[in-house]
C-alpha cells in the first residue's frame, strides 16, 4: 500500500511539472556495456539512458519511477532504440542465474541463449509499484535484428537448462500472481522455452512440478488435473488416500484413526490445521479442487 502511495504522489507530481515552462526532460545515462549481440566476433554498443525533468531556474531534478527508460543498440553502426514510459528497474537475485553469456556483473538486465542464431536480452518493469514482475524480451539475431518476443507480465522464479539442450528455461508460477496466494498453497510453476516464440513446454513443466512433489506417493493430485481414466486404474481405497493426502499435506489433522495413522508414518506430515474447511476454502488449488471432486465420485460409485 506504501509503495502504490509514493507512486501516485510521483506520477501527480511529474504529471504537474510537465505543464510547467521552466521544466524541460532530459536524459542521462545510467551504463553502458560493450558485448557481441550478434555474435560476429565484434563487440556491440548498449546505451541505457534514465528520463527525468529538471527546473532550469532552479536546477532541481524529477525522476520518473524506473530506473532506465531507453536503451539503444547499435550494432554494426545500426541504431536501434528502444523506450518504456512505465520504466525497466532492477533486477533482484533470483533472475541473475540468466546472466551467463558474457559473464559481466549486472542487476539491470539479464541474457541468455534462445537458439544457435538469436540471443535473449531480457529487463524488468514493476508498472504499479506493487504489482508482480512485467517482463520483456528482446531478441538479437545473427542479422543485427532486434525483435520483441514476450512483453507481458511474468513473474521469474529461475533459470535453468531443464532439458541439458545447452538453452535455459524460464521458470515461473503458472500465473503471475501466483505468489500473493497463501504461503501454505503450492502454485504449479510452468516453464517457458522462448524461440521463435514464447512457449510453455508441457512436458519439463510437469516434470519440474512432480520433483517439487516427489515426497508424496500421489503429488500429480496437486500438479495437475487428472482424467478420470487415469483415476480409474485405482482401487477405492487408494483412491481415498490419493484425495487425502492432498488434504494432508496442507497440514490437516485426521478425525479417522486409520488416515490419521498412515499419514502419521510419513516424514513430510506435519498435523496443523483442524478444519478441512479452512482447507478447501483457504489453501486447496483449482487443480486440487477439480481432483478431489472427481475422485469422490469415483468413491461414491
Amino acid at each position: 500500500m506504501i509503495r502504490i502511495f509514493i507512486a501516485l504522489i510521483t506520477f501527480i507530481s511529474i504529471y504537474d511539472l510537465k505543464g510547467n515552462d521552466d521544466i524541460q526532460k532530459r536524459l542521462q545515462i545510467v551504463d553502458r556495456f560493450e558485448l557481441d549481440l550478434n555474435q560476429d566476433g565484434v563487440n556491440d554498443s548498449i546505451v541505457l539512458e534514465q528520463e527525468f525533468y529538471i527546473n532550469v531556474v532552479s536546477g532541481e531534478k524529477f525522476y520518473d519511477p524506473g530506473d532506465f527508460h531507453k536503451i539503444t543498440f547499435v550494432i554494426d553502426n545500426k541504431r536501434i532504440v528502444r523506450i518504456n514510459e512505465e520504466g525497466w528497474v532492477k533486477m533482484n537475485l533470483r533472475h541473475q542465474q540468466g546472466d551467463s553469456l558474457f559473464n559481466i556483473e549486472t542487476d539491470l538486465f539479464f541474457t541468455l541463449r534462445l537458439s544457435d542464431d538469436r540471443i535473449g536480452f531480457g529487463l524488468n518493469t514493476y508498472p504499479y509499484a506493487s504489482d508482480p514482475d512485467k517482463f520483456t524480451i528482446f531478441s538479437i539475431s545473427k542479422e543485427s535484428e532486434v525483435e520483441t518476443v514476450y512483453d507481458w507480465y511474468f513473474y521469474i522464479t529461475r533459470f535453468e537448462d531443464l532439458n541439458s539442450d545447452g538453452i535455459k528455461e524460464i521458470v515461473g508460477p503458472i500465473d503471475y500472481y501466483g505468489q500473493v496466494n497463501p504461503d501454505n498453497t503450492f502454485v504449479p510453476f510452468r516453464v517457458y522455452r522462448i524461440g521463435d516464440a514464447y512457449e510453455v513446454d508441457e512436458n519439463l513443466s510437469f516434470e519440474y512440478n512432480l520433483n517439487l512433489k516427489k515426497y508424496r506417493d500421489f503429488p500429480e493430485g496437486t500438479i495437475k488435473v487428472i482424467s478420470e481414466e487415469e483415476l480409474r486404474k485405482y482401487d477405492k481405497n487408494t483412491l481415498r488416500i490419493m484425495r487425502n493426502e492432498i488434504y494432508a499435506d496442507y497440514g490437516y489433522i485426521f478425525k479417522s484413526e486409520d488416515l490419521r495413522t498412515y499419514f502419521e508414518s510419513k516424514s513430510w506430515y506435519i498435523p496443523r490445521i483442524s478444519s478441512a474447511e479452512k482447507i478447501t476454502f483457504t489453501y486447496l488449488t483449482e487443480y486440487e479442487k477439480k481432483n478431489i471432486e472427481l475422485i469422490r465420485k469415483l468413491e461414491r460409485e
